[in-house]
């Protein structure tokens, strides 16, 4: 497998602080710290503004869709919600008394996935938001991965564990991998960010950072590769402490695996991945990234900040007010 080169297009700015990213081919769905599901679509190297979702409350903290135009969120205040076109199709106020972690669409379409803070993962069905099934996993519940073929469901939590379920909700494995957690200066850091399956679904890769310490977060992001039973097959870390979390990830159709990172502000990479060799082939810095998404094999969408922003707020412009940060969608081409 060959080092991709990236190149960064020019960057659309957003109105809004962005949290999430999801995208069906070149139809996008981000998900907004003010709780709007905005969507776009991604025309060659453009991106324009399709529509909104308005209705959840909270950050939008997770959201996913399946062709044909349903998009699911779910956010810190503990509610779901679904849209179908242009139309909310089931809302589920409440569903959790904290914070909801993630959504994930089942690849059949039946069912979404829900993982929660307060240790409950709930399968709804995709048609009317009634509740399928449900079980406590004791834990903060943090990623969500179906395998391609639907018979298995992996989660991860915060203190680096992964549970593998059968579509049933049955636990069929679970595993600890060490290094994901700690705790200091009175701070719970760390946890599985993101889980993908490998191309043929008999591995899982898990991703967050080995935390070095609590208050202001320093933490080496972490790449670990497992077989489908939990043996380490692959651990890499990516940069330095100052690199923060390895946050979200996208298979290319090459079957590489592009992961971005994101650290202190300004800190933030997309990296190439060769998952079989365990190899971090290639890499180009883009602002604080925390979503991608592919579109093509030429082409792939980072939900990042924007340049010059500052995470303390000192920074002023030349009328001298104070910079506010803001989200991007930069488009990358990796060939």
């Amino acid at each position: 497998m060959k080092p991709a080169v990236f190149k960064l297009q020019k960057p659309v700015p957003l109105d809004a602080q962005m949290a999430c990213l999801r995208g069906d081919g070149p139809n996008l769905i981000a998900g907004g710290f003010d709780g709007v599901a905005r969507r776009y679509r991604a025309d060659g190297m453009s991106i324009v503004t399709t529509g909104a979702f308005n209705g959840l409350t909270g950050w939008l903290t997770g959201i996913d869709q399946l062709p044909g135009g349903f998009v699911v969120g779910v956010d810190s205040h503990g509610n779901a919600m679904s849209w179908k076109g242009d139309a909310r199709l089931w809302s589920r106020p409440s569903l959790s008394a904290g914070w909801l972690r993630a959504a994930a669409n089942s690849p059949d379409g039946k069912f979404v996935a829900i993982a929660a803070r307060d240790g409950f993962l709930r399968l709804l069905r995709t048609d009317t938001g009634a509740t399928h099934k449900e079980l406590s996993l004791g834990d903060d519940l943090m990623s969500l991965a179906w395998s391609r073929d639907g018979s298995r469901l992996a989660v991860g939590n915060l203190h680096g564990s992964v549970v593998v379920l059968s579509s049933s909700l049955t636990v069929t494995v679970k595993f600890d991998i060490p290094g994901f957690f700690k705790i200091d200066r009175l701070q719970a850091v760390g946890g599985i960010r993101r889980l993908a399956w490998g191309p043929d679904d008999a591995t899982l890769v898990a991703m967050g950072a080995e935390p070095r310490t609590g208050g202001f977060v320093q933490a080496i992001p972490r790449v670990a590769v497992t077989d489908a039973q939990g043996k380490l097959m692959h651990d890499l870390k990516l940069g330095g402490e100052n690199e923060g979390f390895a946050l979200d990830s996208g298979w290319h159709p090459d079957g590489w695996l592009a992961v971005v990172t994101s650290g202190q502000p300004g800190t933030g990479k997309i990296h190439q991945i060769d998952v079989l060799s365990g190899k971090a082939l290639a890499s180009v810095p883009v602002v604080n990234p925390h979503g991608i998404t592919m579109v093509s094999r030429q082409l792939m969408v980072v939900l990042a900040t924007n340049a010059n922003s500052s995470g303390n707020g000192k920074v002023k412009d030349s009328g001298g007010t104070y910079r506010g940060n803001h989200s991007v969608l930069q488009p990358v081409t990796a060939v």
